[in-house]
């Protein structure tokens, strides 16, 4: 009965009514078409998913995005990556047919699988990685990275948003040892706290975990004064995945992100018949 806010990154958290933020995965066996259908439209027509079974968050991005794969029209195949090395992934994805990578698991694996299938002569025509947007990591990795995409739940800060500048203002004065401010973490604790704020303004009086949660749950536009691609209806929307994503990718040159539709994508929700 505790209000919890914040991004689930767990199966439970999403499923459980007192939690009051998006989450990875929807306990009704449902998804988006989103991710499959960006895949496609950028010429991949299969795809393997590198992931890290250690990490249930991973886990749960894999099966997620499979789903979504499928449900395009693309095949898909998962490889575990636990304990492997790099050029082992490559030779097996390569064999495997598939000329698209979708990773969630470390940057040195990513690139390195990257690296390997280019120098075996099948780079791939489409890569995404799920930890990849995130400035920090452009000066060790941007050459490697570049033409990598992302999927982000959030507005790019490439957009320029006024609440972007805000946002970016506030972390300079209030947080100057997060640097660069434009950091994954930093954003989602940002909207946290909106998220947290916003709920404490439906009250009347001293707020109660029964209140609160009612009053947030009465809010049915919420989108962070525009950090969030699309308006949340609490009302209708709790416990379902929000169908927009904002695409990004690190340019060619590795050094800096660009957008890669004037704006954001948003899918379908489909049954996945579980």
């Amino acid at each position: 009965g505790v209000p919890v806010i914040g991004a689930a990154d767990q199966a439970r958290l999403g499923g459980a009514p007192q939690h009051l933020h998006g989450h990875p995965d929807e306990p009704d066996g449902a998804e988006h078409d989103d991710v499959g259908d960006f895949i496609r439209q950028q010429g991949g027509t299969k795809a393997a998913v590198v992931v890290s079974f250690l990490s249930e968050t991973a886990k749960l991005y894999a099966d997620g995005v499979t789903k979504s794969l499928q449900h395009a029209g693309i095949d898909a195949v998962t490889q575990d990556v636990d304990g492997t090395n790099a050029a082992d992934v490559a030779r097996k994805l390569i064999s495997s047919g598939a000329d698209t990578i979708i990773a969630a698991a470390s940057l040195d694996l990513y690139t390195g699988v990257l690296d390997a299938a280019v120098a075996a002569g099948h780079p791939f025509k489409v890569a995404v990685s799920a930890v990849s947007y995130d400035p920090r990591l452009l000066a060790p990795y941007g050459q490697q990275l570049a033409g990598t995409y992302a999927s982000l739940s959030y507005a790019a800060l490439e957009r320029n948003r006024p609440v972007q500048s805000r946002f970016l203002q506030a972390m300079a004065n209030y947080s100057p040892e997060v640097s660069p401010p434009g950091q994954q973490s930093a954003i989602i604790g940002w909207l946290s706290a909106d998220l947290f704020i916003r709920g404490l303004k439906t009250q009347h009086g001293c707020p109660t975990w029964e209140s609160y949660m009612k009053g947030l749950r009465g809010v049915t536009d919420y989108d962070a004064d525009g950090m969030l691609v699309n308006k949340i209806n609490y009302t209708t929307d709790q416990g379902q995945l929000d169908p927009c994503f904002d695409f990004v990718w690190v340019a060619r040159s590795g050094d800096h992100f660009e957008v890669v539709s004037p704006q954001p994508l948003c899918g379908q929700r489909f049954d996945t018949g579980q």
